[in-house]
């Protein structure tokens, strides 16, 4: 999770320190969010988290992350309407979820 694997094609990325990637860290803080909501889904809520990340030493990032929750199907819905305008293949929506 280190800042020259974060996108290995890119040469400028590849020529930084093996330092803990900001785009990883952001990914954590994101999942970290959608474990907190899983017992908590409400169709249409807005949910803020207020985040921070630390090394064990010191603060390494601070953010604000927002989330919406909709139905599964709402969101397949939208993104494949979008998937046609783009003319790309659609998303098959997932068993089991609503």
């Amino acid at each position: 999770m280190t800042v020259p694997h974060l996108y290995p094609e890119a040469d400028e990325f590849k020529e930084m320190p093996t330092v803990f990637a900001t785009g990883f860290m952001v990914g954590l803080m994101e999942w970290t969010c959608m474990k907190v909501l899983e017992s908590h889904h409400d169709e249409g809520r807005r949910v803020w988290f207020k985040v921070k990340a630390h090394d064990g030493i010191d603060p390494i990032g601070e953010g604000r992350h927002e989330r919406i929750i909709v139905l599964w199907s709402k969101f397949v819905s939208r993104v494949n309407e979008k998937a046609k305008k783009a003319r790309v293949s659609p998303i098959a929506p997932l068993e089991g979820t609503r």
